[in-house]
């Protein structure tokens, strides 16, 4: 028996009428939650209406693989279905749907999967044109499906990076508190442009040493960096520099004048600030 559905619209349970999210409660859907879909009923009732064998295919949102509200489907299909192939076809490919979009295709197995270990699942990433599905072919993509974690495409090489990083602490774990980042003092002066570190490394090559990309706080998302192509002139006092083998980024400091300049003790004479080095202006 081969079951296929498409879905071109998605509703919330906790959004339906009383008497109907209590039916479905009631009626002991193990993959129920209150704050979960409609179409994760779906899943579940394929499965069930399907022989022993028997194939099922769904296109509906991705969101179940990775949100808190799709764990009791993650589970269910760990623990009662051979899952045959997960098809991500990302976002806007319907009229009227604007979520993320995959084709999960799964298949009845004889009885509940006793198992506590994590299993692989054939995935791949499907960004091309949709009349090619029939041609598709699974390569070395896979989702490692555990009970208590979300469904992540990856390839062989991603997943192994990625199970390194969860076994070790998280971040937040390890008791530290970052206060602030770098302070230079006068960042008009220490972050620079992509047109002025060009032209600093045309003058002399050297400066290259000490200009490195710079990344400020606005940059930095939860899951990735944007970089504005902006630089920072890095003369750390820890590295002990003589400012004079660096004549381009001396001139550079030394124009912006008083700024920065500040007083040393009496009856010395002024000195330049270059990012916590003191120079003697000549």
């Amino acid at each position: 028996m081969r079951v296929g559905s498409t879905a071109r619209s998605y509703v919330q349970i906790q959004g339906m009428e009383k008497e109907l999210k209590e039916g479905y409660k009631e009626a002991n859907y193990k993959s129920y939650v209150l704050t979960g879909d409609i179409y994760q009923l779906f899943f579940e009732k394929s499965l069930n209406v399907l022989k022993i064998g028997g194939i099922a295919g769904m296109i509906t949102s991705n969101k179940w693989m990775q949100a808190s509200y799709g764990a009791v489907t993650r589970d269910y299909f760990y623990r009662n279905a051979n899952v045959n192939g997960v098809i991500d076809l990302g976002a806007g490919r319907f009229q009227g749907a604007t979520v993320d979009t995959s084709i999960i295709i799964y298949s009845k197995n004889d009885g509940e999967i006793k198992i506590n270990e994590p299993r692989e699942f054939k995935a791949i990433k499907f960004y091309d044109d949709l009349s090619e599905l029939k041609d598709i072919e699974f390569n070395n993509d896979i989702i490692v499906a555990n009970k208590d974690k979300q469904w992540v495409i990856m390839n062989n090489l991603e997943n192994s990076i990625f199970e390194k990083i969860i076994k070790n602490k998280p971040l937040k774990d390890w008791g530290i508190q970052i206060n602030y980042g770098i302070k230079t003092g006068f960042n008009e002066a220490f972050f620079i442009d992509e047109e002025t570190k060009n032209n600093l490394i045309e003058e002399d090559a050297k400066s290259g040493e000490l200009i490195k990309p710079l990344l400020r706080g606005r940059d930095i998302k939860r899951y990735n960096c944007i970089f504005n192509s902006l630089y920072l002139i890095s003369t750390f006092p820890a590295l002990k520099l003589n400012i004079d083998n660096y004549p381009a980024i001396k001139k550079y400091l030394k124009s912006f004048g008083k700024r920065l300049e500040q007083s040393g003790e009496k009856g010395c004479r002024k000195k330049l600030i270059i990012s916590g080095l003191k120079h003697k202006i000549q």
